[in-house]
């Protein structure tokens, strides 16, 4: 699933960096969410499986911000490379990083992932359905008010570089706090769910 969602985030930035007509744009956005459905689940198993368990908290909470760290940079490397060198060649450079995450994703060890015990324990607690729920929403109102906040903060006055620094800072506290919860999950010894 890592080679796949890197090939598939290399194919969107291929699509996206040779377009000419505007449609293939959601095309190239469409491809690249395939390529991060099956790069979170597969990052997930691998920390779960290569990280120790006493660690796992920060290895969580380092690869959750892979979201607003993108937010980041995707705002840095369009002035930074996009206004010198042409928009294209952001893609290029992020085409050139799922290309070295393809080629050099870790071999997981399938015999202990077999090994784990992963048969029916009996029916989810109904507290489970309202985590998820409630994780989607916060999802959905996240990434939807990032999209909106520079738009919205030019169109009532505010200066371009001001609003897009305000998107970083905001982006880069969101790392932060993921960072931060995993390290208190870890040095509290938390064992997760079963603790609700």
């Amino acid at each position: 699933s890592l080679r796949i969602g890197a090939l598939l985030t290399l194919g969107a930035c291929v699509i996206a960096g040779t377009a000419v007509i505007w449609w293939v744009i959601p095309l190239a956005t469409a491809v690249g969410g395939m390529g991060n459905g099956l790069t979170q689940v597969a990052s997930n198993l691998a920390i779960f499986d290569g990280v120790a368990r006493e660690r796992q908290g920060v290895g969580f909470g380092a690869k959750q911000p892979a979201v607003p760290l993108a937010s980041v940079l995707a705002g840095i490397s369009l002035p930074v490379i996009g206004l010198v060198f042409g928009w294209r060649w952001v893609f290029v450079l992020a085409g050139l990083i799922a290309l070295i995450l393809a080629v050099s994703a870790p071999h997981l060890d399938m015999a202990r992932a077999a090994a784990r015990n992963e048969g029916p324990i009996g029916r989810p607690p109904r507290s489970l359905v309202f985590l998820a729920i409630g994780g989607i929403a916060g999802a959905m109102g996240g990434n939807g008010l990032s999209l909106f906040v520079v738009p919205s903060a030019v169109d009532i006055g505010i200066d371009e570089a001001a609003a897009g620094a305000v998107l970083a800072g905001c982006s880069l506290l969101v790392v932060l706090v993921r960072l931060g919860a995993g390290w208190l999950v870890d040095r509290n010894e938390s064992i997760g769910f079963t603790e609700m």
